[in-house]
């Protein structure tokens, strides 16, 4: 088995020892999504917890392209416990009605980064997530969590974002990514006020770990690959915009206990509530590294501009349903970097 095939048992078994997974026992799981960053971590801890719990229980991931992704990921062909079929949220195949877990972590365009494709992003959200919940409720389904996302706060000049912020998007296409996904929250409301299944929602902000891709948009993961390639880490804006980054781990633990344990209709923000600074990441990983002066900022900062935020609070997920951030930043760049290094 190669190495990039698996994530580190180690992490697995956090994940195990900080989630009740016996709510699994003997359930059919529907999963969209799965073959993303997020829900490659979905298979890898429902893949563990069932091996050494004897959960018996059973996961079909719905999957535009399953024959490309089991190529690059073979060993997920030999696990009897995932079925994986052709399809996608719009046009679903015939599938049997007797799932009653629900994880809809579909992976749409951002149409922030690809304002060309607004349209068919928010048809794949809205009505993506439309034919999902009325498949759920088809199945008589117990849970169903979807993934959202920190977009649906719209461009943010404050830090620490709560689930009770009344703002919103611009209604602009550049948001549409945003502002849909907004919407299919208020579908899974509206489906949980009139079905029995438990809907929960979980807002993702940022995150780093195995897995994360680390030749596209997000810049944590662009900074480990100079890292890993040697060269200079490239800061294309200012450096001034804060993030905060979450370990997979941490945030299996939460995503799992979220859709068990909350409430039906409760939303809540998923990701660390420690800010960092793009420049300062940047200098902190370079610092790991024992590396100096290793990092080009392209832009200069303009004093009189307001400085963006994706950092969420996360109050109400310590304080409801008991969650810790247990990885800070430092400990989930030094796994990462370790990981892609031993799949060079």
């Amino acid at each position: 088995m190669k190495i990039e095939d698996s994530f580190p048992v180690e992490d697995l078994d956090f994940v195990l020892s900080h989630t009740d997974f016996q709510k699994l026992k003997n359930e059919k799981i529907f999963l969209t999504g799965g073959t993303g960053f997020i829900g490659r971590w979905f298979l890898e801890s429902f893949l563990h917890a069932n091996r050494v719990l004897n959960l018996d229980a059973r996961l079909t991931v719905l999957s535009r392209d399953p024959e490309s992704f089991l190529r690059k990921y073979p060993k997920y062909k030999s696990q009897n416990q995932i079925d994986f079929r052709k399809g996608d949220v719009l046009e679903f195949p015939a599938l049997e009605k007797d799932f009653t877990v629900f994880i809809h972590a579909a992976a749409e365009s951002d149409s922030r980064l690809d304002s060309e494709n607004a349209l068919a992003t928010s048809q794949i959200i809205v009505q993506g997530t439309k034919n999902v919940l009325d498949f759920a409720v088809d199945c008589n389904a117990k849970y169903f969590l979807y993934l959202s996302s920190g977009a649906v706060y719209g461009s943010l000049i404050d830090p620490h974002i709560t689930e009770k912020y009344a703002g919103a998007p611009l209604i602009d296409p550049k948001f549409t990514y945003g502002e849909s996904k907004r919407y299919a929250e208020l579908l899974c409301r509206i489906y949980a006020g009139k079905s029995k299944i438990k809907i929960s929602i979980a807002r993702c902000f940022a995150f780093v770990g195995p897995g994360l891709p680390l030749n596209s948009a997000f810049a944590i993961g662009n900074f480990i690959n100079n890292i890993l390639e040697q060269t200079k880490i490239q800061i294309q804006g200012d450096g001034t915009p804060f993030r905060s980054y979450m370990y997979p781990s941490d945030l299996m633990i939460w995503l799992w206990t979220i859709l068990f344990h909350s409430d039906s209709s409760e939303i809540y923000n998923v990701g660390s509530d420690v800010g960092i600074s793009i420049l300062d990441l940047a200098k902190e990983i370079s610092d790991m590294e024992g590396l100096s002066d290793n990092v080009v900022v392209h832009k200069e900062k303009n004093p009189n501009a307001p400085i963006s935020y994706y950092v969420p609070s996360v109050q109400k997920a310590k304080e409801e349903l008991a969650l810790k951030i247990r990885i800070n930043l430092h400990e989930s760049i030094r796994k990462t970097i370790r990981f892609h290094r031993g799949t060079k």
